[in-house]
């Protein structure tokens, strides 16, 4: 009941509450949205998923949709949750009536949400969603609920088609962990699936992608082949359920991504039913690939210096160099690819019987000891720069200084972080946080949390278009200064990585320099 929960307090005294809020004000918000059968957790913590709720149920009563609790979110949650407590006589017994005896001037519409899980949650993600979910029906759906990442619905379907991911919970994904593309790691780092948002600092640890439409062919890379896929790295069951024991903490994850696939199964009249359910015997089609999409580019930047090493060291692929990049001292506590390395090789060189999982614990430290004793050197139980140089096999590197060109990205991990990995002609992939970029800029709509976030480029004649990309997306520009109401651009083709000369209108977007 609302005064047992507010007391006596008015919603005109009620704090702001956002992202990061928490105590008993948050839980009261999360009480209402459940009460009014959104898929929030009761945790007192204001995350992205209440996020996503609170902007769903603002969208759903006439409200400006932001994520933000303020004066007349409150007022609007208090007034639905009344008309849900009401006895029958003062309000209609279905649960979705829209009649309403407030003066308010929200009326309440019924919200658009399903049963926790509604059978989503059991889908199996190889298989396809039915043709109802297309191009098309995405765009709309997207559309009508104000996203940002509306005209994406193409590149949501190609990675369906190339990666055998469902499409509609690529899109429910996106939804709830980029706020329909609002949130401020979508919009600063083209990051639609919070992918390296670690819960220690999520706004800085996240990866910054090229652009919306790699992130989700990436998404679909990653997903099928460590959590979909039987001898994946992180599978359980291609599920929704399988994927939560090592997806997210959050334990309503999947039910949060199932409601969120109903919805819009129901935005194109469609079920649950037309969706197959896993059981082991399913032989769901193969994808078309299995390789990791690449961006294509044509950059210029300069080399900067690398701690430990003379120049900027170059690998035969990302995975390569995230295994083999030194990045310091290697200590009890300390885990990831580098870890791995040292572990790989005190069994090759020592038989030191450890697993090979990138984790420094006491094992690790002793076989260490036992190697730093056998080779007279202080026995610290530390991995040191100077063992790196002595045993382990030292890179090739790029000049500090040097300008090169950059024509191939891929995202990837250096020292426990999602980084980008960059191609330099001539070389090799390389970790770009040694790179200045000189000439990549990205495109912004003029209004970047609207629906209207396309951005087309233009031929020779300002006329015709020769590609459309969206906002955010890394162009290659000599200057961000327009020419006549256009600045000119390179972009390349993403199937063919041509490069291809065009102009983008000031009408359309700004031009931003990558930092």
């Amino acid at each position: 009941m609302i005064d047992s929960i507010l007391g006596t307090t008015s919603y005109t005294q009620l704090p702001k509450l956002s992202v990061g809020s928490s105590g008993p004000y948050v839980s009261v918000v999360q009480s209402f949205l459940k009460q009014l059968g959104y898929p929030v957790s009761q945790s007192g913590e204001f995350d992205a998923l209440t996020q996503n709720d609170v902007g769903q149920f603002q969208t759903a009563n006439g409200l400006t949709s932001n994520g933000v609790v303020t004066f007349n979110t409150w007022k609007a949650l208090q007034q639905a949750v009344l008309l849900i407590e009401a006895p029958p006589a003062q309000t209609s017994t279905s649960s979705s009536s829209t009649s309403s005896s407030s003066s308010s001037s929200s009326s309440t519409s019924p919200i658009p949400t399903q049963p926790a899980g509604n059978g989503f949650t059991n889908v199996d993600l190889r298989y396809p969603a039915p043709a109802n979910i297309n191009t098309n029906s995405i765009n709309s759906y997207l559309q009508q609920n104000g996203a940002p990442i509306t005209g994406l619905g193409q590149t949501f379907m190609n990675a369906q088609q190339v990666y055998g991911v469902d499409a509609n919970y690529l899109v429910s994904h996106a939804i709830l962990e980029s706020y329909w593309g609002k949130s401020q790691i979508a919009q600063s780092k083209n990051n639609l699936f919070g992918y390296g948002a670690y819960d220690s600092a999520p706004g800085q640890d996240a990866g910054l992608f090229p652009s919306e439409e790699y992130a989700i062919l990436f998404e679909g890379w990653v997903v099928r082949n460590s959590y979909l896929n039987p001898g994946g790295s992180e599978y359980v069951s291609p599920t929704l359920v399988g994927m939560n024991v090592h997806y997210a903490t959050d334990q309503q994850w999947a039910n949060s991504i199932g409601s969120l696939m109903g919805q819009l199964a129901s935005s194109v009249n469609d079920t649950v039913a037309s969706y197959q359910q896993y059981n082991p015997g399913n032989q769901p089609p193969a994808p078309t690939s299995t390789q990791e999409p690449i961006y294509y580019t044509n950059a210029t930047a300069t080399v900067q210096s690398v701690p430990n090493y003379p120049g900027l060291p170059y690998y035969s692929s990302p995975s390569t160099g995230a295994q083999e990049m030194y990045v310091g001292t290697l200590q009890e506590g300390d885990s990831g690819a580098n870890v791995a390395a040292v572990q790989a090789f005190l069994n090759q060189t020592m038989s030191a019987g450890l697993t090979e999982d990138g984790q420094y614990g006491p094992l690790t430290k002793q076989a260490v000891i036992s190697f730093q004793a056998a080779h007279n050197l202080p026995q610290t139980g530390q991995w040191t720069y100077s063992m790196w140089q002595m045993f382990m096999p030292m890179p090739s590197t790029i000049p500090t200084g040097q300008t090169v060109t950059v024509s191939k990205i891929k995202m990837g991990m250096a020292n426990g972080l999602v980084v980008e990995w960059d191609y330099v002609n001539g070389y090799g992939w390389v970790d770009s946080q040694y790179l200045t970029m000189q000439n990549v800029y990205r495109a912004m709509a003029l209004q970047p949390e609207s629906t209207n976030t396309t951005i087309q480029v233009y031929g020779q004649d300002k006329q015709t278009v020769i590609q459309t990309i969206h906002s955010g997306d890394f162009v290659i520009a000599t200057t961000a200064t327009p020419q006549n109401g256009f600045f000119p651009v390179e972009v390349c083709d993403q199937t063919t990585g041509q490069v291809e000369q065009g102009y983008i209108s000031t009408a359309d977007a700004n031009l931003v320099q990558l930092q």
